[in-house]
């Protein structure tokens, strides 16, 4: 949602005619830009973060329950 408010922020500039407005609305839409870049990226390590720690599933890895049935895998 912030790059979308960034790229319309960015449009809206360019087709404002008063420059003192334009780069106003330029450089809050850049900030939204790079806030939403930052977040990204806060994003991606805590993803990353919790494949690497976390390999285990949240289900017993030989067996799955399938509408009531218990199966279990051959290995």
């Amino acid at each position: 949602m912030l790059f979308l408010a960034s790229c319309i922020l960015s449009y809206w500039a360019m087709r404002r005619r008063g420059i003192e407005r334009m780069h106003q609305i330029e450089q809050v839409a850049d900030t939204l830009f790079l806030i939403a870049m930052v977040l990204m990226v806060v994003i991606c390590v805590l993803i990353t973060y919790d494949i690497s720690f976390h390999k285990s599933p949240p289900w017993p890895q030989n067996r799955f329950n399938l509408t009531g049935m218990q199966i279990r895998l051959q290995a």
